[in-house]
């Protein structure tokens, strides 16, 4: 509770705005009571501030134990949420373009067998075949690269279900 709400830094960190959280520091004597008000009384996005300044607190806790350097609780801050705004233009929901021609669908013609081939499955099924090779190589390294905006989509969304279903988040 000490490093997180009550010493000096934390303490000009979070009450000051946007938190103004300095009165509910003494509500509570353990810190995951205090959280648990936090989380449930404070509206979303201002909880997400929350976790990663606390979280950068405790960075530079580490800092001053470890490489005795420290940083301004100004500096605490918008390292914090520039990070979070990161975050969110890096997972924010990917939109598939948009087709300027709808094309329409036709039958094949008398005598001919017709294969329609979506390019978001097609690209998924390659993505999971080299997944499957890598793990049978035993790689850990590896970077998967896409141009299919529709099928980066579709694995976040998955990632995303993953992760929830998990309690990730």
């Amino acid at each position: 509770m000490h490093t997180l709400c009550l010493c000096p830094t934390a303490k000009q960190v979070l009450s000051a705005a946007p938190f103004h959280l300095e009165s509910t520091f003494q509500q509570h004597t353990v810190f995951k009571w205090w959280m648990l008000d936090r989380a449930l009384n404070m509206p979303q996005d201002l909880f997400e501030k929350l976790l990663v300044v606390l979280s950068a607190l405790w960075k530079n806790r580490n800092d001053i134990l470890w490489q005795n350097k420290s940083k301004p609780h100004t500096d605490i801050v918008l390292g914090a949420l520039s990070w979070l705004q990161e975050f969110h233009v890096v997972w924010k929901p990917v939109s598939a373009p948009t087709m300027k021609k709808k094309l329409k669908w036709k039958p094949a013609e008398d005598g001919c067998c017709k294969l329609n081939v979506d390019v978001k499955q097609v690209e998924l099924s390659a993505i999971k075949e080299g997944l499957l090779l890598v793990k049978s190589m035993q790689l850990n390294n590896v970077l998967v690269e896409t141009d299919c905006t529709e099928a980066v989509s579709a694995i976040r969304a998955v990632q995303h279900e993953t992760m929830e279903e998990a309690g990730s988040y």
